[in-house]
């Protein structure tokens, strides 16, 4: 459960257990940021304030009210800040087959947004070590393991009128390769109280510049905005501002490293694979003239290697057809370990794009 009032967020949980006599809870509940406290029985929570994916806020809540709380910075190298207080306020009860948990969490040391990405965990030590996720994160993103992927958080609309976000019902981005820049295209779908409204769309880079920005009209429930993105700026991450009548949001893409242009809105790539995937297709599209594709030599050359050695696992040139292309990646063939892909495209005597992919065989 969870309620908000002016100054405060409170979570409830109630946790059925098998046994509650098995409970794993060592840690005394006076006690605060230790760390191992994952290990026992409790809960986990996972707040990032405006859905920003480069920080979160972690609170790990024990059967017998310990709290570790930290934020966490994912910004390159991950770096807990374990000094960081939330200034939570914890209650837990136990029952004959149930445990409960009341969070209490000031809103003051949070920045002041509408939309918060939010995650629970249960950890339960009886269920073989079971960690029950609201959200699933499913797989690591961003070289980060475990549940500390905030681009796979739920949503949590803190705003006072809830209805004004569902003037949007869909947002979608599709993106494609180009020598000078990235051309996308946003779709969005709008309630049909939204048409004849003003519609200002923004995208900001993670230095909250503006490389984008325009003012339309939405005169139909479906509509597509272009816009272009150049290579050259090394941006991982981008937010889009909409604003339309009351609705004022902010949603964060990017792309999955600073070189590599396979376009993720909302994130739906990994670089991380797990020993039972056979193998992976990473689909790309080239924005080359049919002219151009029907009177040049244009040729791809992919490379597979080993990070660690150096070694070419795969090596080949393929002639480009179309704009369309997809890559296979062989992981039933890899051993665990780090690889990287890299591909480019050449025009003789000229190379118009090169990028490349690196990814973790478990």
């Amino acid at each position: 459960m969870v309620i908000k009032d002016t100054d405060n967020l409170y979570l409830f949980f109630k946790c059925f257990t098998k046994d509650m006599s098995k409970i794993r809870a060592t840690i005394s509940g006076e006690k605060r940021d230790i760390k191992e406290i994952w290990r026992e029985d409790g809960i986990e929570v996972f707040l990032d304030p405006g859905c920003r994916y480069f920080t979160y806020y972690q609170l790990m809540v024990n059967v017998n009210g310990a709290l570790t709380d930290m934020e966490v910075n994912i910004k390159g190298e991950k770096i807990d800040n374990i000094d960081w207080n939330s200034d939570a306020e914890i209650r837990t009860k136990k029952f004959s087959d149930h445990w409960t948990a009341e969070i209490k969490i000031p809103l003051k040391n949070f920045a002041n947004n509408d939309i918060w990405g939010i995650n629970f965990c249960r950890n339960d030590s009886q269920e073989k070590g079971t960690n029950t996720l609201w959200s699933p994160t499913i797989k690591p993103s961003l070289g980060n393991r475990g549940f500390g992927v905030p681009e796979k958080f739920g949503n949590l609309i803190l705003n006072k009128n809830p209805d004004t976000f569902r003037i949007v019902k869909t947002i979608k981005g599709d993106l494609v390769f180009e020598p000078l820049g990235v051309e996308s295209k946003i779709t969005m779908e709008f309630d049909r109280s939204a048409v004849e409204k003003k519609l200002g769309v923004m995208i900001l880079n993670e230095e909250n510049k503006k490389i984008f920005g325009k003012e339309i009209n939405v005169d139909r429930e479906k509509i597509e905005i272009p816009f272009l993105i150049y290579q050259d700026n090394t941006d991982s991450l981008y937010y889009l501002n909409i604003k339309c009548g009351e609705l004022e949001m902010s949603m964060p893409f990017k792309f999955l490293t600073k070189d590599i242009n396979f376009f993720v809105f909302p994130a739906e790539g990994y670089l991380i694979y797990s020993p039972g995937e056979k193998e992976a297709r990473l689909n790309g599209n080239l924005k080359i003239s049919p002219r151009l594709l029907q009177s040049a030599d244009i040729k791809m050359d992919i490379n597979l290697k080993e990070i660690s050695t150096g070694k070419t696992i795969l090596a080949k040139q393929v002639k480009v057809l179309s704009e369309n292309f997809q890559l296979i990646l062989p992981l039933k063939n890899l051993y665990s370990g780090g690889y990287i892909l890299e591909t480019s495209v050449e025009i003789n005597p000229e190379t118009i794009l090169k990028t490349s992919y690196k990814f973790l065989k478990l």
